[in-house]
């Protein structure tokens, strides 16, 4: 797991405990494994069949999940 999440995994742990018991304004750990949005790229063809594209933030509900999970394991 150490090598999937680029050597974050076992140090993770102790930084999300930090995290919680010190100053709130820090970033979260959390969000560097596992970041909540991301920009997202939607082609979509316009009226004149022409390739249009979108640019959007989009949620990633699996991450939130995936979050909660790692922290009680």
């Amino acid at each position: 797991m150490d090598r999937f999440f680029d050597g974050e995994f076992l140090t993770n742990g102790i930084k999300v405990i930090e995290f919680m018991d010190g100053d709130q304004e820090r970033i979260d750990p959390m969000i560097f494994i596992f970041p909540r949005m991301t920009k997202c790229h939607f082609h979509k063809a316009g009226p004149s069949t022409e390739i249009k594209k979108h640019d959007a933030l989009c949620v990633l509900p699996p991450n939130v999940v995936n979050e909660k999970i790692y922290i009680f394991s």
